[in-house]
């Protein structure tokens, strides 16, 4: 699914970004809580590119929405549902 790419795609971006703080992270936080904030942002990730398709799909006509998912998922090539 596209927002579920999307969310891995923030992940990793996120990831990237505290790599140095992360130690940081780590002592203050138990390893179930790192767990749960990713799974927080994931989950958001995916609510708000849900939100963002379902606003373009009703300000556009079908084939100019199907142009946008294929684009998306132009993005993320793994992604069949699009």
């Amino acid at each position: 699914m596209l927002s579920e790419k999307a969310s891995e795609d923030v992940m990793a971006r996120v990831t990237g970004q505290l790599r140095k703080d992360m130690s940081k992270l780590q002592e203050s936080m138990e390893e179930e809580e790192l767990v749960a904030a990713e799974e927080i942002v994931r989950k958001s990730v995916q609510k708000v590119v849900n939100k963002l398709m379902f606003s373009v799909r009703d300000s556009v006509d079908v084939s100019t929405f199907r142009d946008c998912v294929d684009a998306m998922s132009d993005l993320y090539p793994g992604d069949q549902e699009g």
